[in-house]
């Protein structure tokens, strides 16, 4: 497998032990507890103890579904409200989780976190997925360490949410959800990985904010293409992470499979006519959609995937977390439906809110 390549017995002794031998117990501290982590940046993150307060700037579904969502003390607020509504409000009726109460700390990925208000609530620990420049300077002058996981990669799924288990002392919950991920990627990776180059048909995914925007092959959408058993059109167009790629290539690329991500983006106006509102609240009369009023663009009647109608939805939240093995099936039906016929992404999706969420299951996330 290309993402967590050993077999979970051997990812949880490896990758755990890992975080351990790197140092857990931290020699000459003074502290026969106190713990030494290896984040997934390289850093070197030291706890006294497991932390018992936080300030998460991205990845709070991952928090909840560790069950530590008490631990939470501030929060990048923005991350959620506005910018995915659904998941919002969702959360705030249904955890029992104070969402309304807990401090905004402010967007740490536009660079406007407050480190002083931060600080002020006297953090063990903040969480980030990339390097945030002077504002981790500015918190180590309080002395509050950041631990980098990462979730847009899906190599890094597995030790990320170990890494998340191990400094907030959840280790066996952070296993139960690394044996559950790699159960349901494996449901679609035994089947894929055998497939030949020619075995593999052509798909574009396009972010629903922006026309012609796309992902490269081994960031978010893009590495879910292949794992699922496509080809990304846009691997040969030199996109790293995102970007967009010309109508031309587009044309010339006809791809067979088109996948558009949508959500309930409030504080953002979607492009396009009949993208449907996909997630938690999403029904069949408030996610209506139309092939012929969606794509009205210049020519797109003439691609492949539009005219075999295989044009497909999916919110453009199930990627970049825990649970993106939800869009990987979704993905590997639209793209080889004779192979997957048996598999339901819905019932997957339905299990991990029963078993590691908060929040009860309902809204639909995919449309073909």
């Amino acid at each position: 497998m290309k993402f967590c390549k050993l077999s979970i017995a051997g990812l949880l002794t490896v990758g755990f032990a890992y975080m351990v031998v790197q140092g857990a117990i931290f020699a000459g501290s003074g502290n026969a507890a106190a713990m030494e982590l290896t984040d997934m940046l390289g850093d070197r993150v030291v706890l006294d103890e497991p932390a018992r307060s936080i300030v998460p700037f991205f990845f709070f579904e991952e928090i909840f579904a560790l069950g530590a969502q008490d631990a939470i003390v501030g929060w990048s607020r923005g991350y959620w409200e506005g910018r995915r509504q659904w998941t919002w409000e969702k959360y705030v009726e249904e955890s029992g989780f104070p969402a309304e109460s807990i401090p905004d700390v402010g967007y740490a990925a536009t660079g406007n976190a407050d480190s002083e208000k931060i600080a002020s609530l006297k953090p063990d620990l903040a969480v980030a997925p990339f390097r945030l420049a002077d504002l981790e300077q500015r918190l180590g002058k309080y002395g509050i360490p950041v631990l980098h996981v990462d979730f847009y990669d899906q190599k890094n799924t597995c030790d990320s949410i170990l890494l998340l288990g191990q400094a907030l002392g959840l280790r066996e919950r952070a296993m139960a959800l690394v044996d559950f991920y790699q159960m349901q990627i494996r449901r679609v990776t035994d089947v894929t990985e055998r497939l030949t180059p020619e075995q593999r048909p052509a798909v574009y995914v396009e972010m629903g904010l922006t026309p012609h925007n796309t992902y490269g092959a081994d960031f978010m959408f893009g590495k879910t293409i292949a794992m699922a058993g496509g080809k990304n059109i846009a691997d040969g167009y030199g996109i790293v992470k995102n970007g967009n790629i010309s109508p031309e290539y587009l044309f010339k690329a006809d791809p067979d499979v088109i996948i558009v991500t949508c959500a309930n983006w409030a504080n953002k106006s979607q492009h396009g006519k009949g993208a449907p509102l996909l997630g938690y609240y999403a029904t069949p009369e408030n996610a209506p959609y139309s092939l012929e009023d969606r794509f009205d663009r210049p020519g797109w009647e003439h691609l492949q995937a539009v005219k075999n109608k295989r044009v497909c939805y999916i919110h453009h939240g199930l990627s970049r977390h825990i649970y993106d093995f939800v869009s990987l099936q979704y993905f590997a039906k639209w793209i080889h439906p004779g192979a997957f016929q048996d598999l339901d992404p819905e019932e997957a999706w339905r299990e991990f809110h029963e078993r590691f969420l908060p929040v009860g299951f309902g809204g639909k996330w995919g449309m073909p």
